[in-house]
């Protein structure tokens, strides 16, 4: 035989004693209960393995499922635990197989339940819902919401059986019993401290049918009864007060804020002259110093007087004349003799006549003026 059928044969049982090498099982196969959840770690040493779960239980017409999945964990092992009273109370196994190619490793199983009375490898137990410890009318108050109302996976066997839970309040000088049913909202009890004792309980419990079969409560951790710290308290206080106030002033700010864009920043503006303004019946908000502050520049004002009836048949019509302040004259210059022009002062003259002749008080700026008791005037400026 030549050198390569030599080495062609070495190959050939090579391939056929790695082919025929056993798949080795899953190590340290894990079940771990988290309140109503069951979940099952494992360990293998040899990547891409394809690993098949299988879960079931062991009751009179149990059911098995199964699963394919190439991580080392698997959470759902709890899938057929709460169908009913009966399979969450039956022993539950899982299996594990390592699988690569054609070929199967041997089979891990563990086995689990929620019944404390079953030879199984791990008992399964329920986590209890958050207790409170408080004062209540000069005693100490034990309460917790009810599992068989607001436990998910227990208020769906609930519908099905008529459940009870009894459980028990662990204290320094004793225990305290206490039950609870399914139609109560909240389930409580109350205790009392020995004096000189940490004010701390523990709860455990059981939830069973009328047969007696339990599951069980994982006990709590040790629950206090909360004293009030005074200066927590007086801190707390203050802080209230201080929030108070600072909303109180906040919510004046914006009301004056409002109320002035509102009034449009009119308010310190008289009446009389604001735009739009129209005068009723005896009103008059001017003061007359004001008026005669604004006229003080004019000459001569023409007055409408109107009598405290308001009809325009009793009206008259008066003409004020207002000096201008007067001046010191200036020294006159001398003036030079000039000849006189007579024609050219004549025309002017008669242009001034005209123009006295076509000025009207109608035609001129107005202003109210308040002439006392009540009374008031409109005004026409002359410029």
């Amino acid at each position: 035989m030549g050198t390569g059928g030599a080495f062609t044969a070495l190959l050939l049982l090579w391939v056929t004693a790695v082919s025929t090498q056993p798949v080795a099982p899953p190590t340290k196969v894990t079940v771990a209960c988290d309140d109503a959840r069951v979940s099952v770690t494992w360990d293998y040493d040899q990547d891409e393995t394809l690993f098949l779960v299988e879960v079931g239980h062991s009751g009179s017409g149990g059911r098995h499922l199964e699963y394919e999945t190439t991580a080392h964990r698997y959470d759902n092992l709890s899938a057929l635990v709460w169908d009913s009273l009966d399979t969450a109370m039956d022993v539950h196994y899982v299996t594990l197989t390592a699988a690569r190619g054609a070929h199967r490793s041997p089979s891990v199983s563990a086995t689990f339940s929620f019944n404390n009375v079953k030879m199984v490898d791990v008992i399964c137990k329920l986590d209890f819902p958050r207790v409170d410890v408080r004062t209540h009318d000069s005693r100490t108050l034990v309460s917790f919401r009810n599992p068989l109302r607001h436990h998910p996976q227990l208020r769906r066997l609930n519908w099905r059986d008529n459940l009870f839970l009894d459980f028990i309040v662990s204290l320094v000088g004793g225990d305290v019993k206490g039950s609870c049913q399914a139609d109560q909202e909240t389930c409580r009890v109350d205790v009392d401290f020995p004096d000189g004792v940490d004010q701390c309980v523990k709860l455990n419990g059981t939830i069973s049918d009328n047969a007696r079969r339990p599951i069980e409560f994982r006990q709590t951790a040790p629950v206090c009864l909360l004293q009030p710290d005074g200066l927590e308290t007086t801190t707390l206080i203050l802080f209230l007060v201080l929030f108070i106030v600072l909303l109180t002033v906040i919510a004046l700010v914006i009301w004056r804020v409002k109320a002035w864009t509102m009034t449009g920043g009119k308010e310190d503006i008289p009446n009389s002259l604001q735009p739009g303004h129209v005068k009723s019946k005896g009103e008059c908000n001017m003061d007359f110093d004001r008026v005669i502050d604004i006229v003080s520049d004019v000459e001569r004002v023409s007055l409408i007087s109107r009598s405290d009836d308001g009809s325009s048949g009793n009206s008259t019509t008066t003409n004020i004349f207002i000096p201008p302040e007067e001046t010191k004259p200036e020294p006159a210059e001398p003036e030079l003799a000039l000849e006189p022009e007579p024609e050219e002062d004549e025309e002017e003259d008669e242009e001034e006549d005209e123009e006295e002749t076509q000025f009207s008080p109608y035609n001129q700026p107005h202003v109210v003026v308040d002439l006392g008791d009540g009374d008031t005037a409109l005004g026409y400026m002359e410029s």
